[in-house]
């Protein structure tokens, strides 16, 4: 049976998903290979102060992009159905909002950067990072604003296009910048990696500002209304609370985990080294392959935005089963891959046995993020944004709970314990109120068993069966190769099914 390419490219949520993922990957796999360039010139005790800094990114993005961007893609699909002269309004009205408030935080965040550094992140040396950082969250806030507006119409090629000038813009001016101090005999320190961050901020934002301005998109400060605004924050406000709140725990987290490592007896530059592989290396590692899952559940929102506003419970019903039973054909899947490779994959990247650890037994979280991930875009598709904000308040503390208890007793793979656990809670907890709401089918159930059953066969008969080779390269090559082939060809109808 051949798959019918030019049919499954008619599917908007399939095109757009293709569109985000091939950028994501491009961004993330020069990301990541840059990243080992920069470890190289730094540390893994730098990389780890530049990881350090990098959740108040995230929670000023959280106050001043997130719920924006959320609010805004849902509001421009339900316009589509509703009122199609309404949807550049809230683009408007959330690029002006959006703004004031990021530059405040800017303001705040840079004035600040010295309470921040020392009494926040307990890291002196982080406050030269926040006062650059801050640079960047105005341009933060505009671009979320922009990738919302063009979400909302399925439209993912602007997004996707400045995902990645961002990377490269990033990823030239760093590279440039540390030739140059080589050249000159200036020590390369972690403000570069900063820097290029704000300039990769500044060249995502004006492309997309550029693309406004010569499109048809018809922009008017006169547009901006008490009614759209009000709109506006009901959706973005709860979102952007839920995002904030969640973004201080994991920033608690992330501070917590070098200082657990130092209770369980490493020096403070140890755990700062073990902290930079593990968040800034091996995780990031681990999650790359969701980058797939991570499109899907920027485009399947709109979708369900507009099925929701239509009282349309057969497509939600059909779209998010499909979505469930993908990321569990997808997870399973790389669950498999890294837990069967991981050791390889860290001496060949990292030149790191521990690392490969490290990569075999995170590798086992894969299902359980992509799950949550997609889940919480269908519970926020349907308007249920404060259930997946008191969920994420949950198992978050659970994961502080594990953090400062279980970290001082095994060290790092309490951490990655930890790690485990918490994705599993909050991905079940995700699931059973889902549950509650949409029926969900008893093939996502049959295929999820499926997989784990598959996988743990496959492995073990393939690995039985290569025994014999001497070569371990060619032996987990081989293995590699079998394993995946085998895998998609027992899923091949069903993904087949799931993709049209």
């Amino acid at each position: 049976m051949k798959i019918n390419i030019s049919g499954i490219f008619k599917n908007k949520i399939i095109k757009g998903t293709f569109i985000l993922t091939f950028a994501s990957f491009v961004s993330r796999i020069t990301g990541f290979l840059f990243r080992i360039f920069l470890t190289g010139k730094i540390g893994t005790e730098a990389l780890g102060i530049i990881q350090l800094i990098f959740p108040i990114q995230v929670i000023c993005g959280s106050i001043c992009g997130f719920g924006f961007e959320t609010a805004i893609s849902k509001l421009t699909a339900q316009s589509k159905v509703h009122s199609a002269k309404e949807k550049n309004t809230y683009l408007i009205n959330g690029i002006v909002i959006s703004f004031i408030i990021s530059l405040m935080l800017s303001i705040l965040t840079f004035n600040f950067s010295e309470i921040l550094s020392s009494r926040y992140l307990l890291e002196p040396r982080c406050n030269v990072l926040i006062k650059i950082l801050s640079l960047s969250i105005p341009l933060c806030g505009i671009h979320h604003c922009i990738y919302g507006y063009y979400l909302g119409h399925q439209n993912t090629k602007i997004p996707a296009i400045s995902q990645i000038i961002e990377q490269f813009a990033r990823i030239i001016f760093i590279y440039v910048l540390c030739c140059f101090a080589e050249a000159k005999g200036i020590k390369i320190t972690p403000s570069f990696a900063i820097a290029g961050t704000v300039i990769g901020e500044l060249a995502s934002t004006l492309y997309c500002l550029l693309k406004i301005k010569f499109t048809s998109i018809n922009l008017r400060i006169s547009d901006i209304s008490f009614k759209s605004t009000k709109t506006l924050l009901s959706i973005s406000t709860p979102l952007s609370l839920n995002r904030l709140l969640a973004s201080l725990l994991q920033s608690f987290q992330n501070i917590l985990i070098p200082n657990m490592l130092i209770l369980y007896g490493l020096s403070s530059s140890q755990s700062l080294s073990i902290y930079g592989i593990l968040t800034g290396l091996v995780i990031p590692l681990v999650f790359f392959p969701g980058s797939i899952i991570n499109s899907f559940s920027l485009m399947i929102l709109p979708t369900i935005s507009e099925a929701n506003s239509l009282k349309n419970n057969r497509k939600i019903n059909i779209a998010t089963n499909k979505i469930l039973e993908l990321c569990f054909i997808f997870g399973i899947f790389c669950s498999a891959i890294f837990f069967n490779y991981g050791k390889q994959i860290g001496i060949l990247l990292f030149d790191n046995p521990e690392a490969g650890n490290y990569i075999s037994l995170l590798g086992f979280v894969c299902p359980f993020i992509y799950i949550s991930s997609t889940l919480s875009s269908v519970i926020n598709g349907l308007g249920h944004t404060t259930i997946t904000f008191i969920i994420n308040i949950i198992t978050s503390l659970i994961q502080i709970f594990l953090i400062v208890t279980v970290i001082p007793k095994y060290g790092v793979y309490g951490f990655i314990d930890a790690f485990i656990i918490g994705n599993m809670i909050n991905s079940l907890i995700l699931f059973f109120y889902m549950r509650s709401k949409i029926t969900v089918s008893y093939s996502s159930i049959y295929t999820l068993t499926y997989g784990v059953v598959l996988s743990f066969i496959l492995t073990n008969v393939i690995s039985f069966g290569l025994r014999f080779i001497d070569s371990q390269l060619i032996r987990v090559m081989l293995h590699f190769v079998i394993f995946t082939i085998l895998y998609c060809m027992m899923f091949r109808k069903r993904i087949e099914r799931l993709i049209r």
